[in-house]
């Protein structure tokens, strides 16, 4: 049965909506942004584009079980002058997003007060089931991820390593970590999740506003474990490449005592700030051999050392970095509650390609297959790795395999991050490894590397390719690798763009159900209407009337015509935010919204789930407080049929009604 995406989430780096701060010059718009983990005030720019624009994407990017329900990787709860703000989610921690006069936007590196930092941002798997149960749906298929990537790298020298992206490998606690509408529940113990949907290498002591190192908020478990599966590239200027895969950076500055793990540059010289720099075994390899990528693949086995079809894509050098030092046929590194990750360093492909320097705009193709040994007794990953049965019943593996193209290179099956566990069971409802796992952006200062958009879906598998094992006498018996039937897709490019842009300067796109402009109104149900999208703290427009007979609409745009949409073109996602609103009536509302076509014929609209329910503080206050913004988001499954042809001359539709 062909299989279709449970949700995408799809990215073209548009975020002059979101940002606090804009630099404008030369027809290019600038969003600078730097995690709370920097050394800075909290009013500098860069930081108050870090909240604003993870407040924005909260959620858009948080994982969905498609029933109102989304979940926390990684939560922040800062205040900002003593006015608490609401709890928001950290995916983007640096980097810059640069907006041309043509709309056309890309996520890429920057320097900040003099300092260059790569761009780096962490994006969570869109769909997430629970009770986890090994990430299955109701037939027992595993959830999968495909992605589309396009990239691109300015001045990409030879023999320079840089990461294409990273896949990290998230360990849940509990089921606590989900937010309902707009109100998160924060009763989850240490921040969501223990894993790696953070980069802990990004401070080395409390010097930052959050007055902690980044290994300390991950708790016990990511100082001792490494979750990240980097995929790394090189070239050597004569239309020859390799891929290769490592470890997640290392908490260390000093590569050579972990000559296999990359490093942060920046880690304990600039806290908050990221440079990636590839394993020192790789860059002192290419820098002292001649001819170095063909005698690194053959050293480490080449194509000519008889592997068998499955270990041709293991390979190369093991990292034992992680902390314990147990190496037997059981774990690499036990930890808490026998708990252990590991992952091989790989060369996964050699060879030529054309665009081999990827100066030329390049999709990467990518599927995630998460694999679970749920009955025991099966390795997932080479022969290092064996769990479940030689240590308790209820000892569990979950493993990555990665399948895709890069270029002219294809890649099936490769190994990624695997962990085990005997804290879990199939039915419980604290599954230590599952969700989230997710994608690393990682737009380097190294090639002057930068994300044009990506696409990132959910769906799952069928057939269910758990307990899929090498037949007996095979010299990988014992091991479990996807089944042959499994179907790999990937979500296709699409784009965004801003449906409301100008409303502020253009009132009369602001009408009433009647198409008189709201402005023009003896008695409007909203004043000071033009306040409402102009991403201003400071300006606030005023509900005087509730119900949906009073609600505003503003018209919508249509897309640029470099977009070259057509009407049949699938709408995926809709998202607004809005800053700037008090009430004078008297109670408890909620903020709803609706889509609406031409006719102003609802398409869909927020419920009690995803409508703003937050309260508004006084006739005299801007909601929300604290620097935040209201998001209205209209899910995929919302949108599903939905085509722009349906809303390309229709309405966004607001109104106030009473909580019942």
């Amino acid at each position: 049965m062909p299989q279709t995406f449970t949700k995408i989430t799809q990215e073209s780096f548009n975020w002059s909506g979101l940002a606090s701060n804009i630099d404008s010059a030369g027809g290019i718009d600038t969003i600078k942004i730097l995690s709370r983990y920097a050394n800075k005030s909290e009013t500098h720019p860069a930081i108050e584009n870090f909240d604003s624009i993870n407040m924005g994407l909260t959620p858009i990017y948080a994982s969905d079980n498609n029933a109102g329900t989304r979940y926390a990787q990684f939560l922040d709860v800062t205040s900002l002058g003593g006015s608490n703000r609401d709890p928001y989610d950290r995916y983007v921690w640096s980097g810059e997003v640069q907006t041309d006069a043509n709309n056309n936007s890309k996520f890429t590196h920057t320097v900040i007060d003099g300092v260059e930092t790569d761009g780096c941002l962490y994006v969570p798997d869109p769909f997430f089931k629970l009770p986890a149960n090994f990430e299955t749906d109701a037939n027992g298929n595993s959830n999968q991820a495909g992605v589309n990537i396009n990239l691109q790298f300015n001045d990409l020298a030879p023999y320079q390593w840089v990461p294409l992206f990273g896949i990290y490998f998230g360990r849940f606690g509990s089921v606590e970590n989900t937010f309902t509408g707009q109100n998160w529940d924060i009763s989850y113990g240490n921040h969501a999740s223990h894993g790696a949907p953070w980069p802990y290498y990004a401070s080395q002591d409390g010097n930052n506003l959050y007055g902690v190192d980044s290994d300390y908020e991950s708790g016990y478990f990511n100082k001792h474990m490494n979750h990240v599966q980097y995929w790394i590239y090189c070239h050597d200027g004569n239309g020859n490449a390799m891929i290769a895969t490592t470890t997640g950076e290392n908490l260390t500055d000093q590569d050579q005592t972990y000559p296999l793990s990359p490093t942060n540059e920046h880690y304990g010289s600039s806290n908050g700030y990221m440079k990636y720099s590839a394993p020192y075994y790789l860059r002192n390899y290419v820098a002292t051999q001649s001819n170095p990528l063909p005698t690194l693949w053959e050293d480490h086995g080449g194509n000519n050392s008889g592997r068998n079809e499955y270990s041709t894509h293991h390979a190369a050098y093991v990292d034992y970095r992680v902390w314990a030092s147990t190496q037997g046929n059981a774990c690499i590194g036990v930890g808490y509650a026998d708990a252990s990750t590991h992952l091989n360093s790989q060369l996964v492909a050699y060879g030529a390609t054309a665009n081999a320097d990827l100066s030329t705009p390049t999709n990467l193709y990518i599927t995630v297959n998460k694999t679970t040994n749920d009955a025991g007794g099966q390795r997932i990953c080479s022969g290092f790795l064996k769990a479940a049965g030689g240590y308790s019943s209820n000892t569990y593996t979950i493993g990555h395999y990665i399948t895709g193209k890069i270029g002219d290179f294809t890649f099936m099956n490769v190994p990624g991050v695997v962990g085990t566990t005997r804290s879990a069971s199939p039915a419980s409802t604290s599954v230590s490894y599952g969700h989230p796992t997710g994608l690393i952006l990682r737009p380097p200062v190294l090639g002057d590397g930068q994300i044009n958009s990506f696409a990132y879906g959910s769906f799952h598998s069928d057939p269910h390719p758990g307990n899929y094992i090498v037949p007996a006498g095979d010299s990988m018996s014992d091991h479990m690798f996807p089944g042959s039937n499994i179907e790999y897709i990937y979500p296709t490019e699409g784009g965004a763009y801003d449906p409301v842009l100008g409303a502020s300067n253009n009132i009369a796109m602001l009408t009433d159900e009647s198409g008189v402009q709201m402005s023009t109104k003896t008695d409007p149900s909203f004043d000071d209407v033009e306040f409402l999208l102009d991403d201003i703290l400071t300006t606030k427009t005023t509900i005087k009337k509730s119900g949906a007979g009073e609600a505003l609409y503003i018209a919508l745009n249509t897309a640029p015509a470099v977009m070259a949409l057509n009407d049949a073109d699938a709408v995926t996602d809709f998202v607004m935010t809005i800053r700037g609103v008090t009430q004078v009536i008297i109670g408890n509302y909620r903020i709803m919204a609706a889509l609406t076509d031409s006719a102003k014929t609802e398409i869909t609209r927020t419920d009690a789930t995803t409508a703003i329910t937050a309260p508004m503080k006084g006739s005299s206050n801007s909601n929300p407080s604290g620097g935040g913004q209201y998001t209205v988001h209209f899910l995929g499954t919302d949108m599903q049929g939905t085509t722009y042809g349906d809303i390309k001359a229709g309405y966004l539709k607001i109104w106030a009604e009473l909580v019942p």
